[in-house]
């Protein structure tokens, strides 16, 4: 399953099924749970690391924060990176159908379609909700009661932390092993989500947000005529 990040790609959350238990002597929270609780809102942010592994380097870590549409299979990240030169901003928007990436530095766009398994933070949820052999144990995450849920197939493995209160994630971490030629290990870290926050500066709508039009003055390559093998 392809998170909402890629890249995402997304690019995703991940949640799975997986039964019942007490928290704290509460009412049991199944996955379900977090699934309902999710629903409940239209916008997530979150911070998302991503940390790759090869034979010439260990721990290259790429941060961005992340917008994603909880229903729709929309998706806005921004990553920041300062060096030398100055900072360049490297966006990327997936509309539902189009995938944009651009470079403030090079002022150039690449417009693609979007994966045909890209797909919405909540169907994402909802197909984690039915995995078999999902792991549960209660503990607590930065301060909080936590429920995590750890779930491993072939070289993939998520384990999740959710919010024992308010039954939303706290924390999502996707490790391959192995997923390609020349890496070794490949792990996305999601941390500090926030529920329905305001838009970013500039931007008055999730529409505009989630927009795939290239900015303006940008040199644009346009891929999504191109047939696919």
């Amino acid at each position: 399953m392809r998170w909402l990040a890629r890249s995402a790609v997304a690019a995703v959350v991940v949640l799975g099924g997986l039964g019942v238990w007490l928290l704290n002597g509460s009412a049991p929270l199944a996955l379900a749970d977090v699934v309902k609780a999710a629903e409940k809102h239209r916008l997530v942010r979150y911070r998302e690391q991503e940390v790759t592994d090869t034979e010439a380097k260990t721990g290259s870590a790429r941060d961005s924060t992340v917008y994603a549409d909880i229903r729709a299979p929309r998706l806005y990240s921004e990553s920041r990176l300062h060096d030398p030169e100055g900072e360049c901003v490297m966006v990327s928007v997936h509309d539902g159908k189009r995938h944009l990436t651009s470079n403030s530095r090079q002022k150039t766009a690449t417009l693609d379609r979007a994966p045909k398994d890209y797909k919405s933070l909540l169907c994402c949820l909802e197909e984690f909700q039915q995995k078999k052999g999902v792991a549960q144990e209660n503990g607590r995450l930065d301060g909080r009661a936590a429920v995590k849920y750890r779930h491993v197939e072939g070289r993939q493995t998520i384990t999740l932390w959710v919010d024992a209160k308010t039954r939303l994630p706290l924390r999502l971490e996707q490790e391959c092993i192995d997923p390609k030629p020349g890496v070794a290990r490949a792990t996305l870290i999601w941390t500090d989500f926030a529920w329905d926050p305001e838009l970013p500066a500039g931007f008055e709508s999730l529409d505009q947000l989630f927009s795939a039009q290239p900015p303006d003055g940008y040199t644009v390559e346009d891929r999504t005529n191109r047939s696919k093998i």
